[in-house]
């Protein structure tokens, strides 16, 4: 073969190469699926939570480990408890009402006899 038309077919063959590898790098591997990898700590932020009553736990809605937002419902008191406290405190609060009026009525009646 003459020369001449060796390095010309030489010179197609590595261009074809060259492009066949650029494609196959910039091309096929690019992935575009829109995520990003990469290395890093993530680390949480644990909260002790208690409630703002004592009370006896009717319901617990979440588990230990699990993702909570702000505002989210965590657990339900047993009512019955919580009505017994505030019968008790009406109970209390009515006994002090009945106490404040006859105090009251025993001193407009002492003010009324001076």
């Amino acid at each position: 073969m003459n020369p001449k038309r060796i390095i010309p077919i030489f010179v197609i063959i590595v261009l074809l190469i060259a492009a066949g590898g650029w494609y196959y790098l910039n091309i096929y591997l690019v992935d575009d699926s829109g995520m990003l990898s990469a290395s890093g700590t993530v680390e949480a932020t644990e909260i002790l939570i208690a409630p703002e009553l004592a009370g006896k736990l009717a319901q617990v809605y979440v588990s230990e480990g699990d993702a909570v937002n702000a505002g989210d419902p965590l657990f339900e008191l047993d009512s019955d408890l919580l009505q017994a406290q505030r019968e008790r405190a009406q109970t209390a609060l009515d006994t002090a009402q009945a106490t404040y009026n006859a105090a009251w009525a025993v001193t407009r009646d002492c003010s009324a006899a001076l």
